[in-house]
């Protein structure tokens, strides 16, 4: 998931910081690596500064949005889901796919499970209530988007925001919802680098409990897992511009990787649960695999990768 999703996610928020950024940092790869150098800082400042931080830029997200949507003066019919006259099974397919991304992030609370102090009570709660969240926002800036019909391009995709804000308030506000947008993006970033890093770290704890990997900082830090995936982003980032692939295609790799773990948690789940809780275990283990064919061969990059840490995994507990 670290060279292809976080890297795409990267690039949006590259996409809102050219807008205030001075001139010689405006270019998407420069943009793009400003974004991985403030990460990496505010990684390194330990955890409960960055949740403070997550704290303030979620509130923002719920006030910007706001804004969009009572300045657009949008009709409530708007809200209300539309009936089409024809039903285009593929490009339902891959706005599903595409959508996936929208609602990840369970396996990202997971790692972070030793932040919290009764993980047994405040995990539930953070999950039902971040997914209430996150869907009353996403569907809610999904109508601004299609009232204002930006989307469609490349530069419409990564700065929709700035282009809608220009669009209500002017051009003297764009530079302000551009920061506001920016930290959104930063937002997400911020969770799943820290995640990650928290996952290598426990990796080597169980596997290399000596290795300098295995360690963390006076703050909590674990400071060579960061590392690593502040270079594996900076190295994805720099790929993804050159390559030329939209962000699309790399947030649908990134899905594979995210249906590929949901798939094995619901399958768990069906194993293990009983009663209700079991046939809610099975429903959702059928929309995995709808998600699942939604994005094609697209998975492959998902089987690879799980096969090749399967592999990688094998040789560590074996070598120990």
């Amino acid at each position: 998931m670290i060279p292809v999703g976080v890297p795409a996610a990267i690039a949006i928020a590259g996409g809102f910081a050219q807008q205030f950024l001075p001139s010689f940092l405006s270019h998407p790869v420069a943009s793009q690596l400003f974004v991985v150098a403030l990460l990496m800082v505010v990684n390194f400042s330990g955890s409960k500064s960055s949740s403070r931080l997550q704290t303030f830029i979620a509130i923002g997200i719920i006030l910007l949005v706001a804004c969009f949507v009572t300045g657009s003066d949008i009709d409530s019919s708007a809200f209300l889901p539309s009936t089409a006259s024809t039903i285009e099974i593929p490009a339902i397919t891959q706005a599903i796919a595409v959508m996936f991304w929208c609602f990840v992030g369970i396996e990202a609370f997971a790692h972070m499970g030793e932040e919290f102090k009764r993980p047994e009570r405040d995990y539930p709660i953070a999950i039902l209530v971040g997914c209430l969240l996150a869907g009353a926002v996403y569907y809610a800036f999904s109508v601004v988007v299609l009232e204002h019909h930006a989307f469609g391009t490349q530069a419409l995709n990564t700065a929709s925001v700035p282009f809608i804000a220009e669009q209500l308030y002017g051009a003297q506000a764009k530079w302000l919802i551009s920061i506001v947008g920016f930290l959104a993006c930063f937002a997400t970033i911020n969770l799943y680098a820290q995640s990650l890093s928290r996952m290598i770290w426990s990796l080597a704890r169980e596997y290399r409990p000596d290795s300098a990997a295995a360690r963390v900082s006076v703050k909590g830090v674990p400071t060579v897992a960061t590392l690593i995936v502040g270079a594996t982003l900076t190295i994805s980032c720099v790929f993804g511009y050159w390559s030329g692939i939209d962000i699309d295609v790399f947030l649908t790799l990134a899905n594979g990787i995210f249906v590929v773990i949901y798939l094995f948690a619901m399958w768990s789940a069906v194993r293990l649960l009983k009663g209700w809780r079991k046939n809610l275990a099975v429903l959702s283990l059928v929309l995995c695999i709808v998600v699942l064919f939604s994005i094609g061969l697209a998975m492959l990059y998902a089987i690879v990768m799980l096969g090749s840490l399967w592999i990688l995994v094998g040789k560590l507990k074996y070598s120990k």
